[in-house]
């Protein structure tokens, strides 16, 4: 459940500014999880990456869950 709120909002962006940003770096991010493992991935474009690895980043280590959607 967690995993599928990973690209909801972080603590600097929102999900709106996410999407802004994942639709002009032509970047996808997937989360998904089971018991045994986590998996957080990114697709993106080789002359974005810099930027989209930075948004990437972003998105694992600063996520920022809304009390009411956990």
């Amino acid at each position: 459940m967690t995993a599928s709120l990973l690209d909801a909002r972080t603590a600097s962006r929102s999900a709106t500014q996410i999407s802004d940003q994942l639709l002009l770096l032509g970047a996808q991010i997937s989360a998904t999880s089971n018991l045994d493992q986590s998996i957080v991935e990114i697709s993106a474009l080789k002359s974005k990456l810099d930027d989209s690895l930075n948004l990437f980043a972003d998105i694992c280590l600063a996520p920022s869950f809304l009390t009411g959607r956990l």
